[in-house]
C-alpha cells in the first residue's frame, strides 16, 4: 500500500509540474487549482515522513525561506491595526507565498526530477500560448496581445519568464541533444514574441539583464565561447527585433514623447502618470515611514494630493488602482516592515540559489540557475508593475520558487546538501 501510494504521489506531482506552465497563459483558474492541489499533496507527503525535525533544528536556508514567505502575511496585521482597517483581502496573495513553504519542503524531501520536467513544460507553455492566444480571432498585429483573463502587462511578463526559464534550463549535458535544445530555444523565442506582441515596455528591461546572467552563469565553457554564444544570441534577438521593428519603434517613440511632454508640463502621459504616482508614494513615505498610509490611507492621500493640485486627477485614478512598483506597494501599505518583506521575497531566495549554484553540481545546480532567473526576473518586473498583486502571477511565482528551491537544496538523510544529481 505504501509503495502504491508513493507511486501515485510521484506521478501526480509530475502531472502538476507538467501542466501548470502549459496552462498558465491559456486557461483561467488553472494556476490556482493546480497550486492548491500541489499544496495538499505536499502536506500529505510531509505527514508521511517519520524523521521530521523540530523547527529549531531546521537548516539555515530552510529557516530563512520560511520566515521570508511568512513575512508577507505577518506585516499585514500590525499595519491594519495601526490604521484601523481590518480586511481579509490583502491576505489572499500573501497566503499563497506562505503556502510555498510546504511545497518546498516536500519537493526537497523527495526525488521528483524538477529540472527535467520544467525544462520541457516551460517551453511547451510558451509555444502553446503562441498557438492559442496568438492564433485567436482578432489577434491582429495592430492589437496588443493578452489572455482573456490577464491584462497585457502581466501576460507579457509571464510569457517572458516562461521563455527565459526555458533558456536557463539548458544543461551542460544537453550538448548532444539538439531536439531538447531546439525545443528550449523555441520556448525562448516564443516568450520573446508574446512579450513583443503584448507591447509591455517595462518587461523588456529584463531581457538584457537575464541574457547577461545566462552568458555569465549558464554557459559552462571558457570565456571566449561565452562571448561568442552571447554575441550569437544577441544577434539573433537583434535580427528578430528588426523584423518586429514597427511596434518596438512605436513604443520607443511613445516613451520619448511622454518624457518630452512631461518636461513641458503635460503630465498625463503613460510615463508622466507613473512619475506622479512616485511623487505621491515619496510624500507618504516621508510623513510616516513606520506604517505609512495603509490600504485606505494611501488612496485618501493620493486623492488629497489631487485636490491640492500636486498631481492630476488621472494620476490619482491610476495610482489608486496600482502603485506600479511591487516593492513600493508593500512599503506604502505596510511601512518599513512591508518594504523589508517586499525585498526579502526576492532577495532571500536569490541568495540561497546563488549559494547552491556555487557549490552544487548536476540537477541541484540546474535548479539553482533557473531559480536565479526566476527571482531576478520577477524583481525587475516589479520595478514597473505590481507583479505580485494578482492571484494568478503571485501563484506562479510561489509555485515555481518552491519547486526550484526544493530541488536545489535537497539533502540526504544526514541533512547534508546533495551536490550531485
Amino acid at each position: 500500500m505504501q509503495n502504491k501510494s508513493a507511486v501515485a504521489e510521484h506521478y501526480l506531482t509530475l502531472t502538476i509540474l507538467t501542466a501548470y506552465p502549459m496552462l498558465v497563459l491559456v486557461m483561467r483558474g488553472s494556476m490556482g487549482a493546480l497550486f492548491f492541489m500541489m499544496v495538499a499533496l505536499s502536506l500529505w507527503s510531509l505527514a508521511q515522513l517519520r524523521t521530521w525535525r523540530p523547527i529549531g533544528q531546521w537548516r539555515a536556508d530552510t529557516k530563512a525561506f520560511t520566515l521570508t514567505m511568512a513575512s508577507a502575511v505577518v506585516v499585514i496585521l500590525p499595519a491594519q491595526i495601526y490604521h484601523h482597517e481590518l480586511s481579509w483581502q490583502p491576505y489572499d496573495e500573501a497566503v499563497r507565498l506562505l503556502l510555498a513553504v510546504p511545497v518546498y519542503l516536500a519537493i526537497r524531501a523527495g526525488r521528483t526530477p524538477v529540472t527535467q520536467v520544467l525544462g520541457l513544460s516551460m517551453p511547451a507553455g510558451a509555444i502553446l500560448a503562441v498557438i492559442v492566444v496568438g492564433g485567436a480571432p482578432g489577434a491582429t498585429m495592430e492589437v496588443r496581445l493578452g489572455s482573456y483573463f490577464l491584462n497585457v502587462i502581466h501576460f507579457g511578463d509571464l510569457a517572458l519568464m516562461l521563455g527565459f526559464l526555458s533558456l536557463f534550463s539548458i544543461q551542460s549535458g544537453e550538448a548532444r541533444a539538439p531536439v531538447s535544445i531546439g525545443l528550449k530555444l523555441c520556448g525562448l523565442f516564443a516568450g520573446l514574441y508574446l512579450s513583443y506582441r503584448s507591447g509591455t515596455r517595462g518587461g523588456w528591461l529584463v531581457v538584457p539583464v537575464l541574457l547577461v546572467l545566462w552568458v555569465t552563469l549558464g554557459l559552462r565553457t571558457n570565456l571566449r565561447m561565452r562571448m561568442l554564444a552571447g554575441l550569437g544570441l544577441f544577434a539573433v534577438i537583434g535580427i528578430a527585433s528588426v523584423a518586429m521593428f514597427d511596434m518596438i519603434q512605436l513604443r520607443a517613440m511613445q516613451a520619448q514623447s511622454d518624457v518630452a511632454a512631461y518636461a513641458h508640463g503635460h503630465k498625463d502621459t503613460s510615463i508622466g502618470l507613473r512619475l506622479q504616482i512616485l511623487y505621491g508614494v515619496a510624500y507618504i513615505l516621508q510623513h510616516n515611514p513606520r506604517f505609512c498610509a495603509g490600504q485606505h490611507g494611501y488612496k485618501a492621500t493620493l486623492t488629497a494630493l489631487g485636490h491640492a493640485g500636486a498631481i492630476t486627477g488621472e494620476a490619482v485614478n491610476l495610482g489608486i488602482a496600482e502603485v506600479h512598483n511591487q516593492i513600493l506597494s508593500y512599503a506604502v501599505k505596510y511601512g518599513l516592515p512591508g518594504l523589508l518583506s517586499g525585498l526579502a521575497i526576492h532577495l532571500v531566495p536569490l541568495a540561497i540559489f546563488w549559494r547552491v549554484f556555487r557549490i552544487a553540481q548536476g540537477d541541484a545546480r540546474s535548479a539553482a540557475l533557473m531559480g536565479i532567473c526566476l527571482a531576478t526576473g520577477f524583481f525587475v518586473f516589479g520595478l514597473s508593475v505590481e507583479i505580485l498583486n494578482l492571484k494568478h502571477t503571485v501563484t506562479f511565482y510561489s509555485m515555481t520558487l518552491a519547486v526550484l528551491l526544493g530541488a536545489a537544496t535537497r539533502c540526504d538523510t544526514t541533512g547534508t546538501l546533495r551536490t550531485q544529481a
